[in-house]
Formats: C-alpha cells, sequence, structure tokens
C-alpha cells in the first residue's frame, strides 16, 4: 500500500501523526510506502528526498495567506500550489490520500486530491470553526464536510461538534483516539517532591489554547507563595516580530513570576513533564488533546478542561475528578490544592492500560485497518 498524507515542520500532532506513521511503516510494513507533502515553515526551499521507502516532498509555506478576505480569491491565487500538488499525487499515484487538519495546507491537498479522483480520508485534527473567527476561514472549514467523503475523528465529541456545526451526518466515519509515542513510557516512575509546587503548561501562543489562564492562575496563586508555573510555549520564537499585544503578554507572564520555555523535542518534553507535579490544559476547545495523555503516561496527574475530547480518555481511565471547568478559578484553586496536599500521582495501572491501548503502534494499526477497508469499499 501506497499512503500520501500532509505534515509540517513543528512538533504538534498533525507532525506527529505523520512520524508515527512512518516509524509503523518502517518496522511492520517492509513492502508500503509513505509520500509526504511537507509544509516547511521555515525554509524558502523546495526539493524532494528519499528515505528507503518514504519520499518527502518539501514546500515552503506560501506567503500572504493571511491577506485574503475572499475564499474564491485566494483559490484563484494559490492554484498553482494545489496544481503542483495534484501533480505529486499523479506522479506518486498512491492508493490513499490522508488529509490531516482543516486549514490552508490540508485544503490544499484536498482540492488536489479531489482533481486526481483518489481515495482520501480527512482526519480532523482541529476543527476551524471552532478555532478561527474570519468569514474566509469559516468558508474554508465547510469545504471539509462532505457526506461522501471518508473521515477519521480522534474523539466522538469532534465528531458531534462538526455534525452539529453543519447539521449533518457524517457516517462513513471512524473514532480513533491519537497515541502516544514511547518515550512518554520510558520514563521512571514519577516522585511526589519537597520544595515548591511545580505546575507546567504546554501550548502553542494561540487563543483557542487559552495560555492567558497561567496568568490568571499565577496571580491567584501569589499570596501563598508556595507553587510554581512554567510554560513551554513558543513566545520566544515569536519575540523578535511580537506585536505590540504579545510583547506586553510575554511582559505580564515575566512579571508574574511565569517561567517561558521554548517548544523541545519529544524526549526532552517527556522530562519535562516528569519533573513537574501537575500540567494544567485550559484549552477553550481541542478535538483531542495530546499534552495531558503525555503527562500521565509520565505519572503527572493533569487538570484538563471539560471542552476537551481527551475527556473521553480520562473518564474511560477513571480519571473525572481531572475533568474540571477552568472557568471557574475557585474549583481549579480547589483542585490544584488537593493534588498538592496528597501528592498525588498517576499510578502504573493507568500507565499500563496506555502503553497497552494507546501507544503510537496500536493506534497506527487501527489507521491501517480503516485504509484497507476505504480500498475494500467495506464501509
Amino acid at each position: 500500500m501506497k499512503i500520501l498524507v500532509n505534515s509540517h515542520s513543528g512538533i504538534g500532532g498533525i507532525s506527529r501523526t505523520t512520524m508515527q506513521m512512518r516509524k509503523q511503516i518502517l518496522s511492520n510494513y517492509t513492502n508500503d510506502e509513505l509520500v509526504i507533502i511537507y509544509e516547511d515553515r521555515q525554509s524558502k526551499k523546495e526539493y524532494k528526498r528519499r528515505y528507503r521507502n518514504t519520499s518527502i516532498y518539501s514546500m515552503p509555506t506560501p506567503r500572504g495567506i493571511h491577506s485574503f478576505t475572499s475564499l474564491n480569491e485566494f483559490k484563484r491565487h494559490y492554484r498553482p500550489v494545489i496544481n503542483k500538488m495534484k501533480e505529486i499525487i499523479k506522479k506518486e499515484n498512491p492508493d490513499v490520500v490522508l488529509i490531516i487538519g482543516t486549514f490552508y495546507f490540508p485544503w490544499f491537498l484536498l482540492n488536489a486530491a479531489l482533481k486526481t479522483k483518489k481515495p482520501f480520508i480527512i482526519r480532523y485534527a482541529g476543527i476551524i470553526e471552532m478555532e478561527e473567527t474570519k468569514r474566509i476561514w469559516l468558508r474554508m472549514g465547510k469545504n471539509f464536510v462532505n457526506p461522501d467523503y471518508y473521515y477519521i475523528f480522534p474523539s466522538h465529541q469532534s465528531k458531534d461538534t462538526v455534525e452539529g456545526l453543519h447539521n449533518v451526518k457524517l457516517n462513513r466515519s471512524w473514532v480513533i483516539h491519537n497515541g502516544l509515542p514511547q518515550e512518554f513510557f520510558r520514563e521512571k516512575k514519577k516522585n511526589s517532591k519537597n520544595g515548591k509546587f511545580k505546575i507546567g503548561y504546554v501550548g502553542r501562543h494561540y487563543g483557542v489554547k487559552n495560555p492567558e489562564f497561567c496568568l490568571t492562575l499565577a496571580n491567584k496563586m501569589r499570596p501563598n507563595n508556595h507553587s510554581e508555573i512554567e510554560m513551554v510555549s513558543n513566545y520566544t520564537n515569536l519575540h523578535p516580530k511580537a506585536t505590540s499585544k504579545i510583547s506586553r503578554t510575554i511582559k505580564r507572564f515575566i512579571k508574574a513570576g511565569i517561567k517561558i520555555t521554548p517548544v523541545m523535542p519529544t524526549n526532552r518534553l517527556a522530562r519535562f513533564y516528569q519533573s513537574k507535579d501537575l500540567i494544567i490544559s485550559p484549552s477553550r476547545y481541542e478535538t483531542y488533546g495530546y499534552v495531558p495523555l503525555e503527562a500521565i503516561a509520565t505519572g503527572t496527574p493533569a487538570l484538563i478542561n471539560n471542552t476537551l475530547g481527551i475527556k473521553e480518555v480520562f473518564s474511560r481511565l477513571g480519571l473525572d475528578d481531572f475533568i474540571v471547568d477552568f472557568k471557574d478559578i475557585d474549583q481549579i484553586m480547589k483542585k490544584i490544592e488537593e493534588i498538592r496536599k496528597e501528592r498525588i500521582i498517576i499510578d502504573g495501572p493507568i500507565s499500563r492500560i496506555l502503553r497497552r491501548e494507546y501507544s503510537f503502534s496500536n493506534t497506527m494499526l487501527q489507521f491501517f485497518d480503516v485504509f484497507k477497508q476505504v480500498l475494500d469499499r467495506s464501509y
């Protein structure tokens, strides 16, 4: 089987899924091939490279993406990008195209796949209508919704949300939870520490991620002076060209005593989680939410907003007490104090369930089963 998929530079869910798919193919599917159309957000170079059974076509992020207000004009302007992807699909002749995400780069690939009439599956990784407000992006979101398309959703909540927003039933769909790389299972059992209670946050500078909750929390905890917050975010990357609003936000974080750390690779991120007493995920909405799952795999408890799709996994693991409403700061403070005083950790049995059922090797098997069903037209 040959699979074509999109990815991008960075360590988010889209790139991580593609990376793990490549590892799965290399380790278990020696006769299969992977073609990656890769959005390089740093370099302006285009290239094609081949690594064993993987071909990578690098394409720089097109300029002026955010300057358009009309989707038709947007499509006309970037038709060369769509055509380039179409030519790659025709040249590589994949059996199936996996489109991950619902923003502009996956949208280019969606249009290219439609032109080639190749079977494709849309993997929702974020719902554009829940994260953006500009009319052009809301119109783009509609293009991903069609009852004749195939879908893989990361949670039942994300499927219900898309169907509700567009008043449609997407019956050609599967729910496959995101998995965990092995790095998060290699950490030693979590040990409670004396000293300050260490709270961690991991997330981009992005409104829906609600990073400013960390500021609210820091100010609320200041009188007690027994806790500290560290944020892993892309603020340091944004700082040199930051708008005045972002600059002011950074200064407010620093003034509140919050440590800001640059994004880091998976192995270091696992150590970051393990070093904390609590991880918070206050996002206003997420189709899934990698961060809290990664945290509990290392033994560190995580408080998640009740708007995250990952709550389905937390409930299944018996962690309903960690699902909270981040609009209720008093409830949050009460839960933090409870975790701090009782030195709560996530124990071994939960880690074993995660290793058995939520490792990437397991979830990738489910992806490949869906590919076969689509190709056999057995769904």
